[in-house]
C-alpha cells in the first residue's frame, strides 16, 4: 500500500515518468540518507570500538579492501536486511488479519519521530534517554556472543561478528525498523534496511581508515547540517505518514 501512496504523492511523483521510482525508492532513500548522517552522528561513537578492536587484531591488513573490513559490514547489512523483511511481513500480515490498514501510518509516525529526537540530539536538546535496563542487559549479551569473533582474521569471522553485532540495541535502528514495519511487506522492508545498512558504511569506513578521531572531526564540520537534515528526513516521513492516512481514510 505505502509504494503506491508515495507513487501518487511524493514529490517526484509531480514530474512525469518518476511516479514508478517515487514509490519504490522513497522508503529507501529516506533510509540512506538516515545511515549516513546517524553514521557520523550515532555510529561511528558506538560502533566505531567494535570497528577499531577488527582492525587492532593481529598484524595490520595489507589491503585497503581488508581494512574497509567488508565482511562485517556485509554481516550487519544481513542482519538489517533480514529484520527489515520481518518487520515488513509482520506488519503487513497483522493489518491484512485484523484490517487495521492504518498500522502503516503509525509505524511511519514513529519512524518520523524517532529521527527528529536524533535530529534535535544533534541541536543539543536531549528529550530524556532512549537506554534502557533491556537495551542494556541485551548489549552486554551481544556484546558476549561476539567477543570470540573479535581477534578472528577472517572472512568468516567478520561476518559472523557483524551478523551478531546487528542486533545490538539503537535507538536509530528502532527507527528504522519502524519505518519498514510501515511499508507494509516483506521485500520493501527488506530494501528499506538494506539502504540503511548502506548509508552506515561511509562513517564506520572513516574510522576504519583513520579513527575515532577523524570520523569526529567529519562530524564536527557539519554539526548544524546533520541535525536539520535528519529533522528534514524526520519531516518526509511525517508527510509520508499524512498521505498515507488520507489515502487509507479513502480506502475504507
Amino acid at each position: 500500500m505505502l509504494e503506491e501512496v508515495l507513487a501518487r504523492c511524493a514529490p517526484a511523483a509531480w514530474l512525469p515518468g518518476l511516479a514508478d521510482a517515487a514509490g519504490t525508492l522513497g522508503v529507501p532513500a529516506t533510509l540512506a540518507l538516515a545511515g549516513l548522517l546517524g553514521g557520523f552522528a550515532h555510529c561511528a561513537g558506538m560502533c566505531g570500538p567494535f570497528v577499531l578492536a577488527q582492525i587492532g587484531a593481529g598484524p595490520a591488513p595489507a589491503r585497503p579492501a581488508e581494512r574497509m573490513l567488508w565482511p562485517y559490514h556485509l554481516g550487519r547489512a544481513t542482519t538489517y536486511t533480514l529484520l527489515g523483511a520481518v518487520a515488513g511481513a509482520t506488519s503487513g500480515a497483522f493489518a491484512g488479519a485484523t484490517g487495521l490498514r492504518a498500522l502503516a501510518v503509525g509505524c511511519l509516525v514513529i519512524g518520523g519521530v524517532g529521527f527528529a529526537l536524533h535530529g534535535l540530539a544533534g541541536f543539543g536538546l536531549r528529550l530524556g534517554s532512549t537506554e534502557s535496563r533491556w537495551s542494556a542487559a541485551w548489549g552486554r549479551i551481544v556484546a558476549r556472543l561476539a567477543a570470540p569473533f573479535f581477534g578472528a582474521r577472517s572472512t568468516r569471522g567478520g561476518f559472523a561478528l557483524g551478523l551478531i553485532l546487528g542486533v545490538l540495541p539503537c535507538g536509530l535502528l528502532w527507527g528504522a525498523l519502524a519505518v519498514a514495519a510501515g511499508t507494509g511487506k516483506a521485500e520493501a522492508g527488506a530494501l528499506a534496511l538494506a539502504a540503511f545498512a548502506l548509508g552506515t558504511v561511509p562513517a564506520l569506513g572513516l574510522v576504519a581508515w583513520a579513527g575515532c578521531a577523524a570520523a569526529s572531526r567529519f562530524r564536527d564540520a557539519f554539526a548544524f547540517v546533520s541535525p536539520a537534515l535528519m529533522l528534514a528526513n524526520a519531516a518526509f516521513l511525517f508527510y509520508f505518514a499524512w498521505a498515507a492516512a488520507g489515502h487509507t481514510t479513502m480506502s475504507l
